[in-house]
């Protein structure tokens, strides 16, 4: 976790299914990404997310510039239509 260039990744409207506390997670599906995977992640952490169901523990940093207290799990979802990256606090 070294990185020093922020992108923008997704902006997207919020519902109720984003904020509910047993959900835990924000969904991100590929084709509304604003910036491709590979200008915010290297290689070998498209391959680690890839290979990985744990995912791969990531900082955010929200819409005021401020870097959130607790780390995020990246994971990459496969569903039948699109591939999904999701953000998870556990």
């Amino acid at each position: 976790m070294g990185g020093l260039d922020m992108k923008l990744v997704i902006q997207k409207v919020l519902y109720e299914s984003n904020m509910k506390k047993d959900q835990s997670r924000l969904n991100m599906p590929i084709l509304q990404l604003k910036t491709q995977p590979h200008e915010f992640l290297t290689d070998e952490e498209i391959r680690m997310i890839d290979e990985s169901k744990e995912g791969m523990e990531v900082r955010v940093v929200g819409s005021k510039l401020r870097m959130y207290e607790r780390p995020l799990w990246l994971k990459k979802w496969h569903l039948k239509q699109t591939d999904n990256y999701v953000l998870k606090t556990n």
